[in-house]
């Protein structure tokens, strides 16, 4: 043996050994999944840290941390899980039997997934049911407790035919409105005490001891329990004592090929053995005589113990779910839901419960035993939700189950119905979420009565025929909140599934769908769709052939309006969708809400497919159709780059406005700038556009072409550099700062600091009177304390100034300056006394005793001289 695949315990194997080499004594013998090996002492190791679940009576919650242990997938591949060790059985159950071992669990690694698992004499078995594909792991052989199967339900091949019969009792409560009222279940869990029996031959199946043919029965109430705490949030315990209801011995109470008759030999015996008053529901296995229960049974004395299960191979899903669950589920009050009328479906059909076409395919339903009305080999393990009206109906009006809070919260749901033209496909939308947060799954039934049929036509189906019930099947519990009629595999292949067929007669039709949380907690809501055969079938005529259509061309889509404009459906317009991967997603839409005369020019989008789908719906309706065939769509080549980018001016100051432009290709293009890269940060469209940069910038210009988005490989650039702008200044300086006002001569201006193109000199104010430029400017020494200003400048503006004052001492008499009024002073004035003319040329240096400024060096400029003698000290 060859493994491909090891995660301990766990070794996965290449090939099946094939049941030659297994020999005839078969637990199960699936055609598909994997065969595996396990160390069975290394998963009891692991599963022996799993700490002790809630038991009733201690209130909400969970006591410790689990423990994590993985399970081998039918693909090979393996799922991690927490697990909780969860009794299926009363405490007094496990002092005798120490080595039975029950446990539950949630996925890691899908939240809509749990399991139960169990360790016994027998090996060890597993159940996970999940929204994305249910399966089992089992023995594979009787006694061999190392080799495994884990597989899926459609792995398996009925191996028999089976029958189930039910027994109607008297004061059964029914749901008189099954349209309203509908209950939720999650905050309460109900605990019922079972009385399971094991006749010989069962026990002898199993190897013939009572230890067993009791771990046997256990594995079928903790997969039972499993279904029936996710559906309904009910669990059953085995009582105490159950062992002394489980036969090793020919001299038991039964007779195993007869299922009517063990109804009341089980009733009998358990009333002696167990006790009336100590137990609320009583069942029996058997290897003959099929299935048999009272309807209604549960809680109710001389009558809680009808309940039988027999089967040849009392062993496998097929046994557990099909028949025990089948059986008990009469004995909670659940009627048989199918309507089918060929074989076994041709009795015991329950009119008022009729909900499902052909054999149907939930637990309470017949699949696999009514011939060439099966809908599938065997049952789905959930109930439908007519069972869950039935069973919720009737064990709330009973009172010996023991009530615990769970501390879980029911999922809510809401939906809307609709009108629908014939013949034409549709898709249902729920809304749900779960107050506690847990995922959740959605489950759509049609909740349709009539009459009942057989399956007709070629290929072979339920057809809507106006007076029959449900023609639409149900599915398993699924992850997405909308059911698409008919399947998208189905309608991709214009097939449609067994059971599964387009409503064809103007009716009303009934759907409920329910949300499970997977823990308990459930609930559904009911609408109604409105079928009229005024109008449809809504059919897409083109495209609806093979064609191949040019990516980023014009093309027509064409469909059949079928009157659907009109009252009561009213789609005045229609979008469309279309799809590169053959029809499982649409993301593309070409056009949306345009009217619904039968036509509409779209533009494709550029992408290379030869799986594409085109997609009609009524915008805003639940209606539909597609494209009954792939086409192909060839990608065209993507634009040419821009040509001669330009920026004019290519320099400028910060803000100004700079004018970008470029070529565009040919093609039916725009052109995209952007900056910061090709295709980064975008600016505007246009060949020609206008833009202010504060900041030099490269701008890039990419071709788009407007019928597919499709754009050029590159870009061409443009770049914009930023004059500078000037800098004031830090300083301002001359070298002679302390003038006398004749002193002459001249002073050098500086400044320091400041960055420009120019330096500009002012007199009086900053931009007063101009006197030069440059750094180092020498002018003429005032007569007369003077500020001086200077700034620098570029193209871009001028900065502020720096100042510097130069201070000119003025005293008229101190002619030479010295600070004091004497007699050097004197005799200057004496050489230019009677000078009457200091305006001649020849005068100018001979005037400086022209003390009041008049011109004339003359007496009144003694009087003042004279005044000013002795003056030591000038200010």
């Amino acid at each position: 043996m060859k493994s491909v695949g090891v995660f301990e315990p766990w070794e996965v194997l290449q090939h099946r050994l094939s049941d030659e080499v297994l020999g005839d004594k078969a637990f199960v013998r699936p055609v598909g999944g994997r065969q595996v090996l396990l160390d069975l002492d290394k998963i009891k190791t692991q599963l022996a840290g799993a700490p002790l679940e809630r038991r009733v009576g201690d209130g909400a919650g969970l006591r410790a941390a689990p423990v994590v242990i993985a399970l081998p997938k039918p693909d090979g591949t393996f799922e991690r899980f927490e697990i909780y060790e969860s009794p299926v059985f009363a405490p007094g159950f496990s002092a005798e039997f120490p080595d039975i071992k029950t446990y539950r669990g949630e996925s890691l690694d899908s939240p809509q997934s749990n399991v139960r698992c169990d360790v016994t004499p027998l090996g060890f078995r597993a159940q996970v049911l999940s929204a994305e594909g249910s399966y089992w792991i089992d023995p594979v052989s009787m006694g061999d407790t190392n080799l495994y199967s884990t597989y899926r339900k459609s792995d398996l091949v009925k191996s028999e035919e089976w029958t189930c019969e039910v027994v109607d009792q008297p004061g059964v409560p029914q749901a008189q409105n099954p349209f309203e009222d509908r209950t939720s279940v999650g905050p309460t869990l109900k605990t019922y005490r079972l009385a399971c029996a094991a006749d010989f031959e069962y026990v002898s199946f199993f190897g013939g001891t009572v230890a067993l043919g009791q771990a046997a029965v256990v594995t079928a109430v903790n997969r039972v329990n499993q279904v029936y705490e996710n559906d309904l949030n009910i669990h059953m315990d085995l009582v105490p004592n159950n062992s002394s209801i489980v036969w090793a011995t020919s001299a038991d109470p039964y007779t195993n090929n007869s299922g009517s008759t063990m109804l009341g030999q089980n009733q009998t015996s358990l009333d002696s053995i167990i006790g009336t008053a100590n137990y609320d529901i009583g069942h029996v296995f058997s290897t003959g005589g099929g299935g048999v229960a009272g309807l209604g049974v549960v809680c109710t004395a001389g009558n809680k113990a009808r309940g039988v299960t027999g089967s040849g191979a009392p062993t496998g899903d097929a046994f557990w779910i099909d028949y025990v669950a089948h059986e008990m589920g009469h004995q909670f009050g659940g009627n048989h839901t199918f309507n089918g009328a060929d074989s076994n479906c041709g009795s015991n059909r329950a009119a008022s419960a009729a909900y499902e076409p052909g054999s149907g395919s939930t637990i309470m339903a017949y699949a696999g035993i009514c011939g060439s009305n099966n809908l599938q080999n065997n049952s789905d393990p959930y109930f439908h939700v007519k069972s869950f009206d039935e069973i919720l109906t009737y064990t709330n009006s009973r009172t010996c189950q023991v009530n615990s809070a769970t501390g879980n919260n029911p999922p809510t749901v809401s939906a809307s119905g609709a009108n629908i033209p014939i013949n034409t496909p549709y898709t249902l939308t729920a809304s749900g979420s779960d107050p506690d947060g847990d995922a959740i799954t959605y489950c759509w039934e049609m909740y349709l009565l009539g009459n009942s049929q057989s399956a007709t036509g070629f290929p072979s189906n339920f057809p809507d025929t106006g007076s029959n019930g449900a023609f639409q099947r149900s599915w398993n519990p699924a992850i997405p909140e909308f059911r698409q009629f008919p399947r998208n595999s189905n309608l991709l292949a214009n097939t449609f599934a067994f059971g599964e067929t387009l409503p064809l007669f103007s009716r009303n039709i009934p759907y409920r769908v329910s949300v499970r949380d997977n823990k308990g907690g459930v609930n559904n809501t009911q609408i109604t769709i409105t079928v009229t055969n005024t109008s449809g079938p809504f059919v897409v005529t083109s495209p609806n052939t093979a064609v191949s259509w040019a990516g980023g061309s014009t093309q027509s889509v064409t469909w059949n309006v079928a009157n659907t404009t009109a009252a009561p459906v009213g789609a005045a317009n229609v979008d469309i969708l279309l799809s590169t991967d053959g029809g499982n997603t649409y993301p593309h839409t070409l056009a949306s809400a345009v009217p619904n005369n039968g036509s509409a020019d779209v533009v494709l989008p550029n992408i290379a497919t030869t799986t594409a789908r085109m997609k009609v719906q009524g915008s805003g309706k639940i209606f539909f159709d597609i494209s009954n065939t792939n086409f192909t769509i060839t990608a065209a080549a993507n634009p040419s780059n821009p040509t001669n980018p330009q920026a004019s001016p290519s320099s400028v100051c910060t803000g100004d406005n700079v004018t970008l432009s470029v070529d565009a290709p040919p093609g039916g293009v725009v052109i995209d700038w952007y900056s910061g890269s090709c295709g980064g940060t975008f600016v505007a469209t246009g060949t020609s556009i206008n833009v202010n940069p504060v900041a030099a910038t490269t701008y890039f210009a990419r071709a788009r072409r407007t019928s597919d988005s499709a754009v050029s490989a590159g870009c061409a650039s443009a770049s914009v550099s930023i004059l500078p702008s000037p800098v004031a200044p830090s300083g301002a300086s001359s070298d002679r700062n302390n003038l006398c006002q004749f002193d002459g001569g001249s002073i050098v201006l500086s400044a320091t600091g400041g960055s420009g193109s120019t330096l500009r000199w002012f007199a009086g104010s900053c931009a007063g009177t101009q006197i030069g430029t440059g750094n180092g400017l020498s002018i003429s020494a005032p007569t007369m304390t003077t500020t001086y200003y200077a700034r620098w400048e570029t193209s871009c503006g001028v900065s502020s100034c720096a100042a510097v004052t130069v201070t000119v001492r003025i005293c008229p008499a101190d002619f030479n300056c010295d600070g004091v009024v004497e007699d050097t002073d004197f005799v200057v004035f004496a050489n230019s006394y009677d000078i009457f003319d200091c305006s001649e040329p020849s005068m100018i240096n001979n005037c400086a005793a022209d003390i009041n400024g008049d011109g004339f060096v003359d007496d009144t400029d003694f009087v003042m001289f004279a005044a000013a003698y002795d003056a030591f000290e000038c200010p």
